[in-house]
This record gives structure tokens, C-alpha cells and sequence, in this order.
């Protein structure tokens, strides 16, 4: 489906219209600063489309990036992923700016990280040519900010699936500091005791699909790991807190493979293997146990460790057919099958092995999150659980459970006949959720391309309680847009795939 340039242009100045002074979550520019979202309000009026695409602010005049009349261009061809570092959008403001892909092209999904610091006078400043992502992730800047966000790492030169490590100084960007060359795409972080120094994937070899685990801080890169295998599109897992990493060796999509964990900086002493036929692994939010999938078929286990030297791995359940971890809870779905295709979910505390069984009848289709903390309240996770009712399959009931500290139920019934197939699209603070009725995935004919899923409506509820509403009729469920402050949500409507 092609789109003119001036229609994007002024489908992005309507939602800078409407956002206001809004600033954004995490993923987006700025920060959040507004109260409970509440979605719709005063119309506002579009801004005419763009018909030129030079910058109109070829050296920034300074402040936060909202300010400013609707419709003003920063750059006229950037991809969607805009980071932000700083406070220019803090009250008070405080020095800052914003990480984008420049030049980019929509065909092959690449263009050149660039940084536009929010100091008046500043001029944008190529970091990373031909970087980020290149283009596996469409649009992808590759952008990891340290703990101040006063450091930027990314990639530059980017190739078939590797590129160069670059580190940035924001405060002085145009002095990209090279650290490796031949690093995975996206497989780089901050990291260690004071999240300043780097851990990285480095001397990748896409044909064996494995690579070296190294740790720099400064100076010689250090070894952690040889050959460590991708078993996705990670080859390894940080913890939070940036001081304990996990990874596999020998992976093979048949049997697993070995999982080792390390403290980081790490020692000269090679870590021994936790467990063997892992294939999922991830660290609970607190970084207090690490959660990993062994084995296959009927044999299939759910283990946890708490991290301390010597002690055993702990067996959470066995028979698994699907696994998420959220927060330091783990959703385990069991005794699913083909023509049985329902499956009893269970609530596992990572750190102890208490279970709670929240339904016996469920989809696979589930999704878990951790809405935003408001507050300075931690928020629990919740969990969008289809529940069938008898003898159902297609359609099914829809709840919200929390899964906070002892979590008991799936929640009351929001919504009926709807089709977890289509999935769900939580709002990017996990203050509502989309969902859809009467789903289906039509093929648009003459066509080899993949088409949207159709649903009959698109509907939207808040995860806090409250009625839902219709958002679109003939919808197309991959195109649900949230605005950053959440105030606003958009989609397709009688959509024609053809």
C-alpha cells in the first residue's frame, strides 16, 4: 500500500498537533509527564502536508523537541525509531536531545544514526553511517544509552549481520569512539558494576551462527565466552542491574544446548554449565533468578536459579507447552494439544515455586506486561488471558489478571467473542489494550504478499477497569498507534486488503 510523502507529513503533524506539550514513554521523545491518560478530547486540526522536506530548523533553536508550531520539520526523512536522552522536556529543563536514523530508506530500511542535541545552535551529527540495524530491524537506530544518558552505543558500517561498535559521547558526539568491529547487530549493551563499561558480540560467524562473548571496559577487550551460540536473534541475556549474563553454547535447534552464566567484569575462571538442553532463557525484573527451558515433547521443564554459587537449580514445572516471564512471575500454560486446544495457565513465583493455577480452560494466545509505574509505586504485571467457554474454540472470553504478589484468578470477563488469534496491542504504558472481534485473515488476490488480519471490530479497554469501546470497524489489527502520552489511539477502518 503506497503512501504519498506529504500524506505522511501530515499524518505526522496531526498527532504533533494533538500531543501538545505531551512528552513521551520510554520509547518515544522525552519524558512522561502527564496525569491518567484520557483518550479523546478537542478535535485539532491538521496541519497542511509538506511539500518541501529540507529541515526548517537547520540548527536547532534549542528546548524541547514538542515546543514549537504543528507540523514543524526537525528532518525530513527520518525512520520511526526516535530516541531520547536527557531532560529538554523536563521541568526544569536540563541539557539533552534525540538519536534518529537519517537519510533513511524505506526500501532497504537503513540510513545513519545521527544525533541532534537540544542546545540552541546545535546541527545534527552523523554518528553511525550506514549503521544501526542496517536495515535487518527496518529503521532501527541500535541506540543503548549508560545509566546517565551522557553515552550512546550503536553500530556504524553495518553489513551483512555485523558492523562496527561505535561509543558516542553525547555531550561531544562528532568523536565516535570505535570499540569492535565484526558485532552482531543489536547484540551489544552497558553493562557491569557501574554500567559504563560494554559487553558485546563480537567475531560473529553468521554461518555457524555463533560468536565470541566480550567484555571492554576501556581498554583490552576481555573474553567471556567463545563460540557462544544464537538460539534467536540474542546470544546472550543481561540481567538487570547489568552484572550477570547467561548464554548458550553448542545450541541446536533438536537438542538446546548448554547454559552458562557469569558475574561481570567476569574472572579468569571459566563458568561451569548450569543445565543442558536449554532452549528459552530470561532473568526475572529484579535479576533474582534466571528462568530457562529445558528439554522437549513430554519432557519438557521449567527451571529457575537464584543466582547463588552452589545452590541447585529449582524445577518449576514440567510438561510445559508455552512459557513468558513478566516481572518475577512465570505464566506457564500445560496439558495443551491439537485437538484439545485448551490449556490450563498457572501463575509461578520464579524465587519460590509457589503455583497458582488462574484457569483451566485458556488460549495459547496470551499476553503478559508490566504497565508503567506511576507514582513511584511498583505497577504489577498483568496478564490478557482468553478463557474459552464450553466447547468453544474461535471465539472466547477476555480478562485482565494481575499477577502481583499472590495472584488468585484471571480477572472478570471484559469482553466476550473475542479472538485471540489477532492478538493484542497494549498501549506503550499498558493503560489500555486493543483486541479484536471477528477476526479474520483474508488474501488479497493477485497478491503473494502476505495481508493484514481483518477484524470485525477493533476495540479498545482500559487495563485499569471500565467499559470498552469500538475503535474501528473492518479494522486491521497490525496497525494499532498509540500516541506516546497515550491520550490518543488510531487505526485502520474498513480496511480492503486487495
Amino acid at each position: 500500500m503506497k503512501r504519498s510523502p506529504a500524506v505522511l507529513a501530515a499524518a505526522i503533524a496531526t498527532l504533533a498537533a494533538c500531543g501538545g506539550g505531551s512528552a513521551s514513554s520510554s520509547s518515544g521523545i522525552g519524558q512522561h509527564t502527564a496525569s491518567t491518560p484520557v483518550l479523546g478530547g478537542a478535535s485539532a486540526t491538521a496541519a497542511p502536508p509538506v511539500a518541501s522536506f529540507a529541515p526548517d530548523v537547520p540548527a536547532w533553536r534549542g528546548g524541547c523537541f514538542y515546543s514549537g508550531p504543528a507540523g514543524k520539520i526537525v528532518n525530513g526523512s527520518p525512520s520511526a525509531d526516535v530516541r531520547s536522552f536527557g531532560g529538554a522536556c523536563a521541568t526544569p529543563p536540563t541539557p539533552g536531545g534525540i538519536v534518529y536514523l537519517d537519510r533513511y530508506d524505506p526500501v532497504t530500511g537503513a540510513g545513519n544514526v545521527t544525533v541532534l542535541s537540544s542546545a540552541p545552535g546545535s546541527t545534527p551529527v552523523v554518528v553511525g553511517k550506514n549503521g544501526g540495524a542496517g536495515g535487518i530491524i527496518d529503521g532501527s537506530t541500535g541506540a543503548r544509552f549508560d545509566g546517565s544518558g551522557t553515552k550512546l552505543l550503536t553500530l556504524a558500517d553495518v553489513g551483512y549481520v555485523t558492523g562496527r561498535l561505535v561509543l558516542v559521547d553525547l555531550t561531544a558526539p562528532a568523536s565516535p569512539r570505535a570499540v569492535a568491529s565484526n558485532v552482531r547487530v543489536e547484540n551489544y549493551d552497558f553493562a557491569g558494576p557501574g554500567g559504563d563499561a560494554v559487553l558485546y558480540v563480537g567475531n560473529y560467524d553468521a554461518t555457524q551462527r555463533q560468536g565470541d562473548l566480550f567484555y571492554w571496559a576501556g581498554a583490552t577487550p576481555q573474553l567471556i565466552a567463545a563460540a557462544a551460540s544464537r538460539f534467536d536473534f540474542y546470544l546472550y541475556r543481561l540481567a538487570p542491574g547489568g552484572t550477570r549474563v547467561a548464554w548458550l553454547t553448542g545450541y541446536s535447534a533438536l537438542g538446546g544446548g548448554e547454559l552458562h552464566v557469569a558475574t561481570l567484569p567476569p574472572s579468569t575462571s571459566p563458568a561451569a554449565p548450569l543445565d543442558s538442553g536449554v532452549r528459552q532463557v530470561s532473568w526475572t525484573v529484579d535479576g533474582r533468578s534466571l528462568v530457562w527451558v529445558a528439554g522437549s515433547g513430554a519432557s519438557t521443564a521449567v527451571r529457575s536459579w537464584d543466582g547463588v554459587e552452589g545452590h541447585a537449580p529449582r524445577t518449576l514445572a514440567t510438561g510445559v507447552d508455552q512459557v513468558t516471564v513478566v516481572g518475577s512471575t512465570v505464566v506457564v500454560a500445560t496439558g495443551w494439544s491439537v485437538l484439545f486446544q485448551h490449556a490450563a495457565i498457572h501463575a509461578v513465583d520464579a524465587a519460590t515455586g509457589t503455583d497458582a493455577l488462574l484457569w483451566a480452560d485458556a488460549s495459547l494466545g496470551y499476553s503478559a506486561f508490566a504497565p508503567a509505574a506511576s507514582g513511584g509505586d511498583q505497577a504489577p504485571p498483568l496478564l490478557v488471558l482468553p478463557t474459552f467457554p464450553a466447547g468453544g474454540l474461535d471465539a472466547s472470553d477476555f480478562r485482565v489478571a494481575s499477577l502481583g504478589a499472590a495472584p488468585t484468578s484471571a480477572g472478570p470477563v471484559l469482553d466476550t467473542g473475542v479472538s485471540p488469534a489477532a492478538g493484542f496491542r497494549v498501549s506503550p504504558r499498558g493503560t489500555f489494550i486493543a483486541y479484536a472481534r471477528g477476526y479474520q485473515d483474508p488474501q488479497a488476490s493477485g497478491s503473494a504478499n502476505a495481508q493484514p488480519g481483518i477484524a470485525r471490530e477493533v476495540k479498545v479497554v482500559p487495563t485499569a477497569g471500565g467499559a470498552p469501546f469500538l475503535l474501528a470497524s473492518g479494522g486491521a489489527m497490525r496497525w494499532v498507534a498509540w500516541a506516546p502520552d497515550e491520550r490518543l489511539v488510531a487505526a485502520l477502518g474498513d480496511f480492503d486488503p486487495a
